[in-house]
């Protein structure tokens, strides 16, 4: 049966064009023909992994363009931006063939959730990286991305996206199953599996970036941890890496837009949030993960 497209349609009657659903799991096309993008993401548990790359998974809009420089530069032991773009080793958005053509090491990365992921990644005991943010943070800045991408033609407003985000009709879905599938699994391989949150490494570069390294086996010296953290900054990132083709965004879409922890309090209404918070803790009541909504550093509340 052919794979078919639809749009999603919000309360108010704005639609988000250019979705599929492959297994259950709604996601977007990436600008390419269903079918071929269906089997894509069919074939992302079929991979060959090599036994030097390293997995990158996150929920959208959690830090991965920020996460492949920071793994990129360690791997490679240089503080110098990659000239490619993530989107270029993304399991679920380019063909096996495709990924064969980047040298190693290669940072995969994906937001499929763990489930989906190469199985050969367990015998080869691939070192996966999840950065974590904030859901209300993550939230908002989907909603810019998916209303700055002309693939999605939607205008909504943020209150209507967000009942899209807890009814589970964006791609992707569920951030609290994939959070707690990936907390789930992380708790029965801590060795293979590293957590590091967004608002961490925001507010304490270098740190995150030596626990990084030491996970991933890397001699990376204070020198070199330094000039990575100031390489990947958002400022510098924003002002030297490749950014989407404007032909295919509006709005003056960036996928460096703000970068800073507690930008949800711009977004959510009062009665937003506390409902937010009344279901995250429903949704989270398993788990020990601690997300922070707020930055502890006084320089970023202003």
């Amino acid at each position: 049966m052919a794979t078919k497209t639809f749009a999603v349609v919000d309360a108010s009657g704005c639609t988000m064009c250019e979705q599929y659903m492959v297994d259950d799991l709604q996601m977007p096309t990436f600008m390419k023909p269903p079918d071929e993008a269906a089997a894509i993401v069919r074939n992302v548990p079929n991979i060959k992994v090599r036994d030097d790359d390293v997995m990158l998974a996150t929920f959208p809009k959690s830090g991965t363009n920020w996460g492949y420089e920071i793994l990129s530069m360690l791997l490679n032991r240089k503080a110098e931006i990659s000239p490619n773009m993530k989107v270029c080793l993304m399991l679920e958005a380019r063909t096996e063939a495709e990924l064969d053509e980047q040298p190693s090491p290669r940072v995969l990365n994906s937001h499929l959730p763990i489930a989906m992921l190469p199985r050969q990644m367990k015998e080869k005991n691939t070192k996966i990286i999840w950065i974590a943010r904030n859901p209300k943070d993550a939230i908002v800045s989907l909603y810019y991305h998916i209303a700055g991408m002309k693939m999605f033609q939607y205008n909504g407003k943020f209150a209507d996206f967000l009942t899209l985000f807890l009814e589970n009709k964006l791609p992707y879905q569920s951030w609290f199953e994939y959070t707690l599938d990936l907390e789930k699994a992380m708790l029965a391989e801590p060795d293979k599996i590293h957590l590091v949150y967004f608002e961490d490494i925001k507010e304490n570069g270098v740190a995150e970036l030596k626990r990084l390294a030491t996970f991933l086996g890397v001699d990376a010296d204070d020198e070199l941890l330094s000039a990575i953290n100031e390489k990947c900054s958002f400022k510098s990132l924003a002002a030297e890496k490749a950014d989407m083709p404007r032909d295919r965004v509006k709005n003056n879409f960036s996928f460096f837009r703000k970068g800073i922890i507690g930008d949800w309090k711009n977004h959510f209404t009062v009665a937003e949030s506390e409902n937010f918070d009344r279901i995250y803790k429903e949704k989270m009541k398993t788990s020990s993960l601690k997300f922070r909504f707020e930055p502890s550093n006084i320089e970023d509340k202003k």
